[in-house]
């Protein structure tokens, strides 16, 4: 029986931001809302991909196990 890891492999993007998107992104940390930036920004990445219609998700192919 083969099993699948359900963890996609990541790759480090950088992103340059002016200082008010910072400023937003520390207050939602300091709310409570999110660990960190990263969490964040993946969240709001996922949102902007709904509300255009892209499923992200279902083109991801998980590696093959031998």
């Amino acid at each position: 029986m083969s099993t699948t890891s359900k963890k996609s492999a990541k790759t480090r993007l950088s992103v340059t931001v002016t200082q008010p998107y910072l400023d937003a992104l520390d207050e939602l940390l300091e709310r409570g809302l999110y660990l960190t930036h990263a969490d964040a920004i993946r969240e709001a990445m996922k949102a902007h991909f709904v509300a255009h219609g892209i499923d992200a998700f279902a083109k991801t192919e998980l590696p093959k196990e031998d």
